[in-house]
């Protein structure tokens, strides 16, 4: 099965022209998708509780409202606060202000999928998802680039995904790609992406590598270029030539030591303990364990000792500047 990919001449933001868009929430996504759409010729009105990003949005020259007007007034309320507050964000503050006919929408599939939210009668859900964090979104949406996104709407509301392709093609995702999927795909295909490679896998296989060498008496400087920074550029490589071709573009150790260590790093199990972690979030379980995890309100936890020499020597070599 192959996904319907859209590019720019394929999008139109004609869907946006007649409706007053609200943004609900100014953090990573939040801050970007407005700039990007105030730059694409869209001014949306942002929705906000006093505090840090209201201050924020102020300075970036938008004049913020509290939530229910925000609410209210908007024909597209886009809720892109954390997963977690989305209950609360809409049930108190968005649903009962909303007239008949808003569209909300959310930057991922996992509130709708889930019912999260009880949508009230009249409302329709869709998705917006940027396939990247709020910074990357408005850094290529800048340098005249994008990133991937991925839209969804009911079966029964072609408006909706009408509406979502045009938001998405004003954030400039059009110029790397919308692809049209629904909003259970892109919650499972995001949830097994963050845990199995982006933000577990991965993560963990740099750490366990890092502490290797240092612990063997290798520098931590050199331990972290070697196994933390480097990623970054060989994501950017395959990401360019691909993997089928990636070979002839680095050194010949690092093309055979690659393909003849690889599958022993991840060991022989290594598809089974993906797939049982593919079965929790297909069945929901994962779903229930965050849920009970944030409302018991414990925070992520935190591996102070083992994560202190990485930072030591991350800081060595500075950090990006994150300009709006």
């Amino acid at each position: 099965m192959t996904g319907k990919i859209l590019f720019e001449p394929d999008l139109s933001t004609s869907a946006l022209r007649t409706r007053q868009i609200g943004i609900i929430g100014y953090g990573s996504q939040g801050r970007a998708q407005a700039l990007n759409l105030r730059d694409s010729g869209f001014i949306p009105l942002i929705g906000l509780r006093q505090g840090p990003s209201f201050e924020t949005a102020a300075r970036d020259g938008f004049i913020p409202a509290a939530l229910t007007d925000v609410a209210s007034t908007a024909d597209i309320v886009m809720v892109l606060t954390p997963d977690e507050t989305h209950a609360e964000v809409c049930e108190r503050h968005v649903f009962p202000a909303a007239a008949e006919g808003t569209h909300i929408g959310f930057a991922a599939g996992f509130t709708v999928h889930y019912g999260v939210v009880r949508m009230r009668e009249g409302l329709h859900p869709i998705m917006v998802a940027p396939k990247g964090p709020g910074r990357v979104l408005r850094q290529r949406f800048k340098s005249g680039g994008g990133i991937p996104a991925l839209v969804a709407a009911h079966d029964n509301d072609p408006d909706g995904l009408e509406i979502a392709k045009a938001y998405a093609k004003a954030l400039g995702c059009g110029r790397a790609g919308v692809v049209e999927t629904t909003f259970r795909e892109e919650t499972v295909a995001d949830l097994f992406g963050e845990q199995s490679v982006l933000c577990g896998g991965l993560v963990e296989l740099m750490k366990t590598a890092f502490e290797i060498l240092v612990d063997r008496g290798y520098t931590p400087e050199v331990a972290y270029i070697e196994c933390i920074a480097e990623v970054e550029y060989i994501a950017s490589l395959i990401s360019r030539v691909g993997l089928a071709d990636l070979g002839s573009h680095i050194s010949s150790t690092a093309s055979y030591g690659g393909s003849t260590r690889g599958a022993r790093v991840v060991g022989a199990d290594f598809r089974k303990r993906l797939e049982s972690i593919l079965d929790e979030i297909e069945s929901g379980s994962f779903y229930e364990e965050f849920r009970k995890h944030t409302e018991g309100d414990r925070g992520v936890p935190v591996e102070h000792e083992r994560l202190e020499r990485i930072e030591r020597a991350r800081k060595t070599f500075g950090s990006e500047n994150e300009d709006a």
